[in-house]
């Protein structure tokens, strides 16, 4: 992988984190760009999954206390979730 390949990943993945930090979307900036480097399709998505991957659980983290407000409701909605996995 050259340099301005890897520029263009690291570019890449701080304006897909800052999206997906404001609305959520960062994949359609950061999944391409994979694919632009040459990484094979699967790869390309494996990896952007994992790498949101901490965006997901560091926003969780960030709003642990409105989400206990809604504790007994997502409680209901646990079991039809894991169904619809």
């Amino acid at each position: 992988m050259t340099e301005a390949e890897l520029l263009l990943l690291f570019a890449a993945g701080i304006i897909s984190g800052m999206l997906n930090a404001v609305a959520g979307g960062g994949s359609f900036i950061s999944f391409p760009a994979l694919l632009f480097a040459g990484v094979p399709p699967i790869s390309a998505n494996a990896t952007n999954t994992f790498a949101a991957c901490s965006g997901y659980l560091s926003g969780t983290w960030a709003f642990r206390h409105d989400l206990k407000a809604h504790k007994n409701s997502y409680r209901c909605m646990l079991p039809s979730a894991w169904l619809a996995v």
